[in-house]
């Protein structure tokens, strides 16, 4: 049986029928469903608690690193400063030029405590390369640099 705010009960059968379309109960409603035990069922499906359930921000993608020539021709280093990435993260790079060879597209290090890293990548001039932090199971949005002409 569905109840409408037509029912006897007006505004409480319609949070009880928002309850049972998986809407969150206000704590206090909670309780006094409980107590009837008749609606036990559907305050524990509705994932009403009382913890608190404040989203974790998105991990930010590591900050613009300098760009300077590397060791060899085609060869350029990456690094940023303090506070450049997460603490301890692993920094992947991926560029994106398909006439590279695969094993020459990925490159990554580790961040240091102080979020201080420096990684050498194959490029050409022109080549986009996206740059991702990985910390535990959150990866990052890539942050897109292309390689200076």
């Amino acid at each position: 049986m569905s109840m409408t705010t037509d029912d006897a009960g007006g505004a409480r059968g319609a949070r009880l029928k928002r309850a049972r379309q998986g809407w969150a109960l206000p704590a206090a409603l909670a309780g006094r469903l409980a107590l009837s035990g008749a609606f036990a069922g559907v305050i524990v499906g509705s994932g009403a608690s009382t913890a608190c359930v404040s989203p974790t921000l998105p991990l930010p993608p590591p900050e613009l690193p300098s760009i300077t020539q590397g060791t060899e021709p085609n060869r350029y280093v990456l690094a940023a400063g303090p506070g450049g990435a997460e603490a301890n993260a692993f920094i992947i790079t991926f560029n994106l030029n398909p006439d590279l060879p695969r094993e020459q597209r990925v490159a990554g290090t580790q961040a240091d405590e102080g979020g201080r890293w420096r990684v050498e990548i194959w490029a050409r001039p022109g080549d986009r390369v996206d740059i991702t932090q990985e910390v535990g199971t959150s990866r990052s949005p890539s942050l897109s640099i292309t390689i200076p002409r």
